[in-house]
């Protein structure tokens, strides 16, 4: 069987880039003929250092086609699809968002949360889109552009829908209209987390993770971190996505006091990432809009106890099933007494919530293994393979 991946890696680093590498995984190692579409032919070999990704694949083939400079994702994915659309290819495999011209193929897409989804529901847009003329303009052009490229009223019948969360379920299902999606949650590499924590020893750490951006709500935390009594430190690391942002959190942190306390880290590696949560108590969500949050996974793998924001978002409804594997808050003031209570009695919150356990049902060898499954008996795609 012929599949084509259309994909660019290392666009926008990330949780995406893992699940599509569990993808080709899987795929190639049940024989399929695979064949990567890209403008970035270099992104699939620093995707694959970046997460450390020890299966290597015996047989890809790389495509690359050179996208006009001034085509931006995801306008770059359509633009590719449209070269390729009649080269044969027995499957297609997109993320996020399918061009229209695909209309007539077989397609898999995994969903983490569409840009159709995006523009109907604008508190889900970055604050960067909001806040500037130019970002305004940005955004207007790309709700002008989007529907003539992209499917956003409904899918045709050899297409197939994988989404990530509860709440991608949600706004998908409704926004295109169809009951052919299928929840199957994101890989992550949570068997290998569990292995390299075994033995470390634990710290008053707590840990937040995530692109430096408001929708983040960093702010709460530091605030919350100011009123806690016991002993600790804190570490916030991300994507410098933001740089006003960045400047706003570096002031808060200076004018509450939390130098030397409270750290700000950018474009960590793997390695300062998993080394630190295999230290820390606890790992901290506070943005109120997630769709699933693959680093409280990691953080829950390495033992952290998941501090959550409740709300219709992925952390607390899909991950810690709204309180059974993790602690919940509403706001910064409880989030004080929690921090507090979690750095002094750890062992008894490791006892109740059983997190590590909860981490290992998304390893990412199961998530190849339900993909495959999802193919096999979904009909309307003619998936055949035979497995090695």
């Amino acid at each position: 069987m012929k599949v084509a991946m259309i994909y660019d890696f290392g666009v926008n680093r990330g949780g995406g880039d893992f699940v599509m590498l569990n993808i080709l995984k899987a795929l190639n190692d049940v024989g399929c003929k695979f064949t990567l579409i890209t403008s970035t032919p270099s992104g699939l070999e620093e995707a694959l250092e970046l997460f450390d990704f020890d299966d290597r694949f015996s047989e890809v083939n790389i495509k690359y086609v050179e996208v006009p400079r001034f085509l931006k994702h995801p306008y770059s994915i359509a633009y590719m699809a449209k070269r390729v659309k009649n080269e044969g290819y027995d499957l297609y495999v997109f993320s996020d968002d399918v061009p229209k011209c695909m209309r007539d193929g077989k397609v898999v897409c995994y969903v983490h949360y569409p840009h159709i989804a995006r523009i109907k529901h604008p508190e889900f847009v970055a604050e960067r889109y909001k806040k500037s003329i130019k970002g305004k303009a940005m955004f207007f052009l790309h709700k002008c552009l989007f529907p003539r490229f992209f499917e956003y009223k409904s899918i045709p019948d050899g297409w197939l829908l994988l989404v990530n969360s509860s709440l991608t379920y949600t706004h998908v299902s409704d926004l295109l209209n169809t009951d052919r999606i299928i929840l199957l949650y994101p890989p992550v590499d949570t068997k290998r987390i569990v292995s390299q924590s075994k033995g470390s020893q634990k710290e008053d750490l707590v840990i937040a993770i995530g692109r430096f951006e408001p929708e983040r709500k960093y702010e709460d935390l530091i605030y919350a971190l100011k009123k806690v009594k016991a002993k600790f430190k804190a570490l916030i690391i991300g994507h410098s996505y933001d740089n006003d942002y960045v400047k706003r959190l570096k002031k808060v942190i200076r004018d509450i006091d939390l130098i030397g306390k409270v750290k700000l880290v950018f474009d960590a590696n793997r390695s300062y990432i998993l080394n630190n949560l295999a230290k820390a108590k606890a790992i901290v969500h506070t943005a109120i809009r997630e769709p699933f949050g693959i680093a409280i996974v990691e953080g829950m793998a390495a033992g952290c106890i998941p501090v959550i924001r409740q709300g219709f978002n992925g952390p607390w409804i899909d991950i810690t099933q709204s309180g059974k594997y993790g602690v919940g808050f509403k706001s910064p003031d409880e989030l004080v007494s929690i921090i507090e209570d979690i750095l002094r009695n750890y062992e008894e919150y490791k006892v109740k919530y059983d997190m590590v356990n909860r981490a290992l049902y998304f390893d990412a060898s199961n998530f190849r293994v339900r993909f495959l499954n999802i193919l096999k008996t979904h009909g309307s795609l003619n998936f055949e393979y035979a497995l090695r």
